[in-house]
């Protein structure tokens, strides 16, 4: 679920919060906030599903 609480607008410095609720193996769950200043303008629950990159794998242009 992600809500929205004030605009986010060109040239404003969004900095993200985040908080680990769950590590499962297949399956983890964060608490995400986002804030321009000292106002929250965004939080949402994130759900991720880790992957491995096999050692022959190479990051193209772009990846991390």
């Amino acid at each position: 679920m992600l809500r929205f609480r004030a605009p986010v607008r060109i040239g404003d410095r969004l900095v993200l919060v985040s908080k680990c609720l769950r590590l499962h193996a297949g399956r983890h769950c964060f608490n995400v906030q986002g804030f321009v200043g000292q106002t929250m303008v965004f939080h949402a629950d994130v759900i991720g599903v880790p992957l491995t990159r096999q050692p022959s794998e190479t990051p193209t242009a772009g990846e991390s």
